[in-house]
């Protein structure tokens, strides 16, 4: 990991906005990205939703499950890195 990033350079000093995958060296798509740009709003949103049901107004007991958000951030990338895999 350490060599990749001598490879790379600095990472604060990237005018880039794309989204490095390190291990691969390939961009991330652009699904990714959206994916972590919300993904604060997403977890927000959750949280509130848990507060309000859970303490406020009590409609759902606090033991009740919290599902998560399965955010497919490199679940594409991921997905081509596997189809170059086995056509090889």
């Amino acid at each position: 990991m350490i060599k990749v990033m001598e490879d790379f350079g600095n990472p604060f000093e990237e005018d880039s906005q794309d989204l490095l995958v390190l291990d691969t060296k390939e961009i991330a798509p652009p699904g990714a990205v959206d994916a972590l740009r919300h993904a604060h709003k997403v977890g927000q949103v959750q949280f509130d939703n848990f507060v309000t049901e859970r303490l406020v107004d009590r409609t759902k007991p606090i033991e009740d499950d919290i599902h998560g958000n399965k955010l497919k951030i490199f679940g594409q990338l991921l997905q081509n890195l596997r189809q170059r895999a086995s056509s090889k």
